[in-house]
């Protein structure tokens, strides 16, 4: 998500929210969303479709008159185009993942990442490597958090490479098959 842009955070918001559940997100990014989508106007997600445009109007509508009510803000530690391995080091205004836990101390973090990597022609087996790092960092960073890792979306058609499909189930099958992921790691 970005700024004009909710992504999942604020369907997810609602669904915490009819749930009853506490929370609080946290983060140093801030995405933010004033109006309401055109149900016309479709984000198929595919690079080169105009990323939520039609061709001649945004899929935001009438932002200018709505009010304060319909605004959402939600902070967040995603950062747009960033690899696994940004993460890891830090990168630009991403102070990578051991700063960012430090700093915000989650209890829960929702982590999707790797897109980005096969996207920018990285190998599956790096990509797997740096995404354990990340969770290994996490674990040593603050060792309760409970972390909820979604499989990589397919953003792009076959990206620069035919075989990015089948790239992105084996960063998914990797991920999934880690050392890491142990029932001790793991709670409801």
């Amino acid at each position: 998500g970005i700024v004009g842009v909710s992504s999942y955070r604020r369907d997810f918001t609602n669904l915490l929210e009819a749930a009853n559940c506490s929370f609080t997100m946290v983060g140093s990014q801030q995405t933010s969303m004033v109006g309401n989508f055109d149900p016309i106007c479709v984000d198929t997600g595919v690079i080169g479709d105009g990323w939520g445009w039609d061709g001649s109007k945004s899929c935001m509508v009438g932002a200018e008159a709505l009010s304060d009510d319909t605004v959402f803000l939600s902070a967040h530690e995603g950062y747009s185009s960033h690899r696994a391995d940004h993460f890891l080091t830090g990168y630009f205004n991403n102070p990578g993942i051991q700063a960012s836990v430090s700093a915000h101390q989650p209890d829960v973090i929702l982590l999707h990442i790797g897109s980005n990597d096969l996207f920018d022609l990285q190998t599956v087996d790096s990509t797997v490597d740096d995404i354990s790092n990340i969770v290994d960092t996490i674990f040593e960073t603050q060792p309760e958090t409970l972390v909820l890792i979604a499989n990589v979306i397919p953003w792009f058609n076959e990206g620069p490479v035919p075989e990015t499909g089948a790239n992105i189930a084996a960063v998914g099958d990797g991920v999934a098959w880690s050392n890491w992921l142990r029932t001790d790691r793991t709670r409801c």
